[in-house]
């Protein structure tokens, strides 16, 4: 028998859209707190037995720790690209013939992120002059307007168009060796980059912005003429082109030079979503409130005149090798993602244009000795604590609103007990709390008057202030992403004979008695009550 929640996988996957300014999933809003791992396929390629891995470690299961402890922390979106930027580790043999261990490695990283509940931004390419990147073919590294000349026929020309729509292709279509889903019909995949921060430079190429907003508009349509599902965003840093009103908030004068135009290039209907990166190191815009400047500028464009929700899809903080170290990590990492997080936090909070955060970027070794890289980010750092409390934020006002009633999705209500942590399913509850909403004008006043709001449900008086919904009971007891860091301690089957058995104990429900024993991790529960399970 079909029930209302058949909608929903065991993951509470669903595809991620654009709904308005905001991203929207399980039909209510949809925040992102995600990392890059950029280089997440060569990890996946890497076994003990052939290679010095950190740890001991093989790189699949480097993978399956970091997703499992991302999870464990609430995060719900990571990015990569889809190829290699190691030659020892190709993932196109040469153009268009695809290494099958490599293409292999891909699958098992989509299928591992589904398992953990997270989603994943795939980048098709990146700009930057390495093995993979679009600079890959030998220059004259004595020439420099060469190369920039040269650099601008990625975009023009008409080889070049063709090899990246057959890249595109490829991957849309590949039947994933895991799970049997092509890509273009998995809702594991968050979104598709179109190139990772496009550069066509218009001190040498003049017609280079022209050039580029053709190509994002060419490629944009021709990844949705073959994937429908999916969010497309380019990938860019966000500057505003040279003479244009915006200009002066580039973080120098080079920068209006790049061939990018955020708000034109944003502006195509096949662009779902605009992309900012935030890198005051690297642009020598060190000063504290560049960041939050930078941000809050593009969120701005993005409500006011784009109507697209716009991601900080890239920020992070350098430190030198010899300086990770837990003082020097204190010090000058942890400000920069605490006052990140918080001008995010406000933006969400206001109803603003904004997608979320991915930080980079998550310390993965892979191999023995490699160290962390300048922006490294590991689980033990005291940064990951203002990551996992920003995840904390962004999941508390995500389910903080019930699925819209037309989508019949369910309405899991978190209990917490001394004995048990539990989600059930209470239509009444998501029922009184669209009863306020209706009825309420405007979104503070919705917020005020579901303050002031409870319900009484099977002998339990619930508040509609602070409230937590699911769509599902997978999505409820999901550990981290879920409403509790350890998951759900009791799954029910029901059999006849008005027992309940569930795993880990029993319970006897007759008579309006309940009786109930549990094997905890702390020890042996047991719990009597009339009507009421505590």
């Amino acid at each position: 028998m079909k029930t209302r929640n058949d909608s929903i996988t065991d993951s509470g996957l669903d595809f991620v859209k654009v709904s308005g300014l905001q991203f929207s999933k399980d039909c209510r809003p949809f925040f992102v707190a995600g990392f890059n791992t950029h280089d997440a396929v060569t990890a996946a390629m890497l076994t003990a037995s052939e290679y010095k891995v950190a740890g001991g470690k093989s790189g699949k299961d480097q993978i399956r720790d970091m997703f499992r402890q991302a999870a464990l922390a609430g995060l719900s979106v990571f990015r990569m690209w889809v190829h290699t930027d190691d030659p020892q580790f190709p993932f196109q043999v040469s153009a268009g013939v695809y290494d099958e261990a490599s293409f292999r490695a891909l699958d098992f990283i989509i299928e591992e992120a589904r398992r953990n509940g997270l989603k994943i931004l795939l980048c098709f390419v990146d700009n930057w002059k390495y093995y993979n990147g679009i600079d890959q073919a030998g220059l004259d590294p004595e020439a420099k307007k060469y190369e920039v000349a040269r650099h601008a026929l990625f975009y023009n020309d008409t080889d070049c168009r063709k090899l990246y729509k057959s890249h595109v292709s490829a991957l849309v279509h590949r039947k994933n060796t895991f799970n049997g889903r092509l890509y273009r019909d998995d809702p594991t995949i968050f979104a598709w980059d179109l190139l990772n921060e496009p550069r066509c430079e218009t001190w040498r190429v003049p017609e280079c912005g022209r050039i580029l907003q053709k190509w994002i508009e060419e490629m944009s349509a021709y990844v949705k003429s073959i994937d429908t599902n999916h969010m497309v965003t380019i990938g860019s840093e966000g500057f505003f082109k040279h003479g244009s009103v915006q200009e002066y908030l580039n973080p120098q004068d080079w920068a209006g030079q790049m061939g990018q135009d955020f708000l034109l290039n944003h502006i195509p209907e096949h662009i779902d979503f605009a992309t900012i990166h935030v890198w005051p190191d690297t642009w020598d815009r060190t000063e504290e409130n560049f960041e939050a400047h930078w941000i809050m500028s593009h969120v701005d464009t993005a409500s006011f005149r784009l109507g697209k929700p716009v991601l900080v899809e890239e920020f992070g903080k350098k430190l030198m090798p010899n300086r990770h170290n837990p003082s020097s990590i204190r010090v000058l990492r942890d400000p920069v993602f605490k006052s990140t997080y918080s001008v995010v936090e406000t933006a969400i909070a206001e109803g603003r244009g904004i997608g979320g955060t991915m930080f980079w970027r998550w310390d993965l070794p892979m191999f023995l000795g490699s160290g962390r890289g300048e922006y490294g980010v590991a689980p033990g750092d005291s940064t990951f604590e203002y990551v996992s409390q920003h995840a904390t934020f962004t999941n508390q006002w995500i389910s903080s609103q019930p699925p819209r009633p037309e989508c019949q999705l369910g309405c899991w209500i978190p209990h917490k007990s001394w004995i048990s942590r539990q989600c059930e399913d209470l239509p009444e509850v998501c029922k009184a709390y669209w009863q306020v909403a209706e009825k309420a004008n405007n979104a503070s006043k919705v917020m005020r008057e579901l303050r002031e709001t409870s319900i009484l449900v099977g002998g339990r008086l619930i508040s509609m202030d602070g409230l937590q919904v699911y769509p599902s009971k997978a999505s409820c007891c999901r550990p981290g992403l879920g409403a509790f860091d350890q998951g759900c301690s009791w799954t029910t089957w029901w059999v006849a004979g008005g027992w309940r058995l569930e795993a880990g104990g029993w319970r006897l429900e007759a008579g309006g008695w309940n009786w109930e024993y549990c094997c905890l991790h702390a020890g042996v529960g047991l719990s009597v009550s009339q009507g009421i399970w505590e």
